[in-house]
């Protein structure tokens, strides 16, 4: 099998942010109006630098056999002729106003309004390259609350959410890129919130999101991007969050989806699953109090299998891990606690980057922790 030892990619981040918000409230027409109003702006700079690792100094991949896996040489690194070394810096500065209408005490209306301005400078320290890329981006949302008795509430929601040309990392930008559209989010929600009482409650959701704008290859000219790419996640969560008694506290959730491919591309075929992105996940953390200054934690984590890369060809397999803890209050503020994750040693891979790049999780680990509340 032929083995490669890596790469190390660093980045060095500044940033300075400033949000604020300010709310009133307003009654006008038997109507009660919470207004918000709130304004964000932001400066990014980074350092991007990735490196190659190579075998004896020159090779970046070895031959080893499967018959003896074990392979000891040392890897130093250094930039390759591609590895990316670059320096991004990131404006940005948003606007947006939201009304929340209260209609007696069973119906809620909200609707708000987001302004984005998104502006990039991209220098290539490898070739001295400079790009610029900038987005205006008007997010709407929407959304109803209906109380029909009090401990319940039913809700829809509509909202868009955008991700610029340049990624989530703002990591690249190419004189291609620059010009493409930010990838465009829609979703949809409805769903239940339910007070069994005043220490548990009941959540339950149904949701679409619908993602547009994902570029690929065209196939007529593969030195060209185009965006006709798009996906689809049909979804249900439901969750758990309280005490079912007076000493066991449970936190949990069940969600269920299925994301994949609503229109083709050179890169996704249609009805291809997307990338990991498990059909289900289970999580469970109970909470029991044994003695008065005693508690101890039990955990449960589930995954299904899904899929390394969009040509489904590499499989992740499903897993479930266990963690614990026990916890030990020495006074009102201050906590002594230890943690043990993967109790069981479960071997896993809770992700992966693509079908040859798969991260393996972690073996059994133990914390200690001393915890103080001021």
């Amino acid at each position: 099998m032929q083995v490669s030892p890596g790469y190390d990619n660093g980045t060095v981040r500044r940033n300075l942010f400033n949000q604020t918000d300010a709310t009133t409230l307003v009654s006008a027409w038997g109507i009660r109006h919470t207004l918000l109003i709130g304004s964000e702006f932001g400066r990014q700079r980074s350092t991007n630098l990735r490196q190659t690792a190579y075998f004896n100094g020159n090779a970046t991949s070895v031959l080893v056999p499967f018959t003896d896996p074990l392979y000891r040489t040392p890897a130093a690194f250094r930039p390759s002729a591609t590895d990316a070394h670059n320096t991004p810096q990131v404006n940005i500065a948003a606007v947006f106003l939201q009304d929340q209408m209260e209609f007696g005490r069973h119906l809620q209306l909200v609707a708000g309004l987001r302004y984005d301005y998104f502006d990039m400078n991209f220098r290539n320290l490898r070739n001295n390259q400079q790009l610029e890329s900038n987005d205006h981006m008007v997010s709407p949302r929407l959304g109803v609350v209906v109380k029909p008795v009090a401990p319940l509430s039913l809700y829809g929601s509509y909202s868009v959410a955008y991700l610029p040309n340049s990624g989530d990392q703002f990591a690249s930008l190419t004189a291609t890129s620059r010009t493409l559209k930010p990838e465009r989010f829609n979703n949809y929600e409805t769903g239940a919130k339910m007070e069994v009482n005043r220490r548990l409650s009941l959540t339950a959701a149904l949701y679409r999101l619908d993602r547009t704008n994902t570029t690929a290859r065209d196939p007529n000219n593969p030195a060209l991007i185009v965006q006709t790419g798009s996906q689809r996640t049909n979804g249900f969560e439901f969750g758990v969050n309280g005490n079912l008694t007076s000493k066991w506290m449970i936190v949990g959730g069940y969600a269920k989806q299925d994301a994949f491919i609503s229109s083709a591309t050179t890169g996704a075929p249609l009805g291809a699953k997307a990338a990991i992105v498990p059909s289900g996940n289970l999580s469970l953390w109970n909470h029991y109090r044994l003695l008065p200054r005693v508690s101890v934690g039990l955990g449960l984590i589930r995954q299904s299998s899904m899929f390394a890369g969009i040509d489904n060809v590499v499989k992740l397999p499903g897993f479930t891990r266990a963690d614990g803890g026990v916890f030990l209050d020495i006074t009102e503020r201050v906590r002594l606690q230890a943690n043990v994750e993967n109790f069981t040693n479960t071997r896993y891979y809770p992700t992966a980057h693509s079908n040859n790049n798969i991260t393996p999780g972690s073996p059994a680990a133990a914390r200690f922790g001393l915890v103080a509340r001021f």
